[in-house]
């Protein structure tokens, strides 16, 4: 009998430290109108475990204008961040600088696993994050090969080639694809039509 009152003792105080938090994610208020969780993925959606045995909801990635969005470890001595950009490279070479930073060059495979390390970062670990990078899809096999046939069909017949409106000998503009799982099933929640520089130390 004593322990079954302790485990739900437990169970109680459990209960009252998780549910202000729930209230907080579900109350509007807290998120703008247009990146409010709901059924429909919003545009900067992550993803993303890839248990298949129960379905899990997008979560909201909010991105900040002319910044860096996040700096990542994924060397000993160097870091990185995902910079949302709409309108020039100088634009992006500009925010690298005044964050001590310089452009991502992408030359090499180990090069491309770096970006593929930094976007797994942020778009969440376990999903099935695909780049397009100098006018191929890019993944890594390793990390996602539960993907690849999808890939291939959805970047085809469904998708299509992104747009890259940069593009040049040392930088590449990343068109970044996410998937989520919805009811057992992997499908293409939004391709990001939009430009991604990665600044790096």
């Amino acid at each position: 009998m004593a322990g079954k009152l302790g485990t739900l003792l437990i169970a109680i105080i459990l209960t009252l430290q998780i549910l202000p938090k729930l209230v907080q994610c579900q109350n509007p208020a807290t998120i703008p109108n247009n990146l409010q969780n709901t059924t429909e993925p919003t545009e900067y959606s992550s993803t993303f475990s890839t248990d298949l045995t129960e379905p899990v909801t997008p979560t909201t990635v909010i991105l900040e204008e002319s910044s860096c969005l996040k700096y990542f470890n994924y060397s000993q001595n160097s870091s990185a961040c995902l910079v949302p950009i709409a309108k020039s490279f100088e634009e992006a070479h500009k925010i690298c600088k005044s964050n001590d930073m310089k452009l991502l060059q992408i030359h090499s495979d180990k090069e491309k696993k770096t970006v593929f390390n930094v976007a797994r970062e942020f778009f969440g670990s376990g999903g099935g994050t695909v780049l397009w990078i100098d006018g191929k899809w890019m993944y890594d096999k390793e990390e996602y090969r539960m993907f690849e046939t999808n890939v291939t069909f959805y970047s085809s017949k469904k998708i299509g080639s992104p747009q890259k409106k940069f593009h040049g000998q040392d930088h590449y503009c990343l068109t970044i694809m996410s998937y989520f799982k919805d009811q057992y099933e992997i499908s293409p929640i939004r391709c990001f039509n939009e430009c991604y520089f990665f600044c790096q130390t």
